[in-house]
């Protein structure tokens, strides 16, 4: 077994298939038997399973099994390197699509790296899991949708209760995104005619660099699926990457595709551990790890997924025409809110500033206004994120929506409070007092300028803040 898991390892490591190589073949289409091909099941598929060169049903899924993880195409690549998983789990996860026949659909995929002969065993290798360990979805585009169905603005603001006459900390708290139907489309499984998808385009480099500490990382996290295994796997990525390939557009680097590349790589594994390993639940981990938790004021399990959707936003402000994603735009606010959904503003530096404006160019308006207020009521505790969220309901909340003196008010008074119950845990130095300042000074300009008929007690309670902060 041993021997078996390290030969599969050995080929892992090495490359895997290009999403882009996927082609998207007709329900109609069907490959010209090779010779000495016997014909066995099924009726229910257009595309027949096929046992080739004699060889039994069982004898055609373990040599499927074999392509999957270890053949090679012409351009030194196998298959389960892309799909971060050992098993093909994935493929037969996220089944039929557009109408095409799951077995069709898998037959061409793998006929695009292998043999005919050899595709027709993943074929039917892929196609046994669906008897054992996967119950098929059905579907490539409902990963995370909640709800599984998009709704308009006007029914998601009327869902959580965004007319009310006042919101309150009870309200606000009770809201479950991952279940709340919402009016952005959130990306899909494997889509060819788009990077929007969570499939990534191609294996990491620092796998096909051969990196040691990755490597053997990812060995361990395969061996042992565990989530501290898999935060452990996580955390030498991060460790391994350049500020510049987390951050592009800053420190001398650029690739914006790549960067983006490695954060879909590894937010597939995630959303894979989780569908897999537990229970379906999004979101985090919340456990102790080598010494500190996996979830904390500046880390997430969601960060690949977080910065999936930075990286888009970095391409657009920082990119130059010929660096910057394709689709980068659509990017930035699903994969923002994809990643937002899971941890809520928990960690720091998920910043509302940067996912408002996102759902804003997509004119999210209501969208916009509950993600700001549930981020501030899960802000850690000494961090200037707790005012940055004040600045952007003053930026990003339109008055238009009738909302705007009911968000800020709750907002205002939210943080009076705490800073009335609990002072230390609001307490900012250093360049987070500075930064929390301007903040909370361009909060009361907008204020000024937007409020309505609560202008001066939002004015008289911001005053209160800012010279709170400032004795800090």
């Amino acid at each position: 077994m041993r021997k078996t898991f390290l030969i599969c390892i050995s080929c892992l490591l090495i490359q895997s298939c290009s999403k882009s190589d996927i082609t998207t073949p007709t329900g109609s289409q069907k490959p010209n038997p090779p010779a000495s091909t016997t014909q066995v099941v099924t009726s229910t598929e257009k595309l027949d399973a096929r046992i080739v060169n004699t060889l039994s049903l069982s004898e055609s899924i373990n040599r499927g099994l074999t392509v999957y993880t270890n053949s090679l195409d012409d351009k030194g690549d196998a298959c389960m390197h892309c799909h971060v998983s050992k098993d093909g789990y994935d493929i037969a996860l996220f089944n039929n699509t557009d109408s095409i026949p799951f077995m069709n659909r898998v037959f061409h995929r793998a006929l695009k790296h292998v043999s005919t002969d050899d595709a027709i065993h993943v074929m039917n290798y892929i196609k046994s899991l669906t008897k054992t360990i996967v119950i098929p979805r059905n579907s490539t585009k409902d990963v995370y949708q909640p709800g599984s169905a998009v709704v308009t603005e006007s029914q998601f603001a009327n869902s959580i209760g965004l007319g009310n006459a006042s919101y309150s900390f009870n309200q606000i708290d009770a809201w479950d995104f991952t279940q709340i139907k919402v009016p952005i489309t959130l990306p899909g499984w494997v889509d060819t005619s788009t990077i929007i998808d969570i499939l990534p385009e191609k294996p990491i480099q620092l796998l096909k660099n051969n990196n040691p500490i990755v490597k053997a990382a990812y060995q361990q996290y395969l061996s042992n699926p565990s989530d501290e295994n898999f935060v452990r796997f996580k955390r030498v990525i991060f460790n391994t990457l350049t500020a510049g390939e987390k951050h592009p557009g800053e420190h001398g680097y650029n690739d914006f595709k790549e960067s983006y590349n490695t954060m879909k790589w590894l937010s597939s594994a995630y959303i894979q551990h989780v569908i897999r390993y537990k229970n379906n639940q999004f979101g985090p981990f919340n456990i102790f790890v080598d010494g500190r938790n996996s979830d904390n004021i500046y880390e997430s399990v969601l960060d690949p997924i977080w910065f999936a959707g930075d990286i888009a936003r970095r391409s657009l402000e920082n990119g130059s025409v010929s660096t910057q994603l394709q689709d980068r735009d659509e990017i930035r606010s699903t994969w923002l809110y994809l990643g937002w959904i899971g941890n809520y503003g928990k960690t720091a530096n998920f910043e509302s500033k940067y996912i408002s404006d996102a759902l804003m160019s997509k004119n999210f308006q209501f969208l916009t206004q509950a993600v700001i207020m549930k981020s501030l009521i899960n802000r850690p505790n000494n961090v200037q994120a707790l005012y940055d969220d004040v600045r952007s309901a003053g930026k990003f909340i339109e008055p238009s929506t009738g909302n705007f003196d009911k968000c800020l008010d709750f907002m205002l008074s939210y943080i009076i409070n705490k800073q009335n119950t609990n002072y230390q845990s609001t307490v900012v130095t250093g360049d987070d007092k500075k930064w929390s300042l301007e903040d909370l000074i361009s909060a009361k300009s907008d204020i000024e300028k937007k409020a309505g008929s609560a202008k001066n007690t939002l004015i008289n309670k911001i005053d209160q803040i800012i010279a709170s902060v400032n004795a800090m």
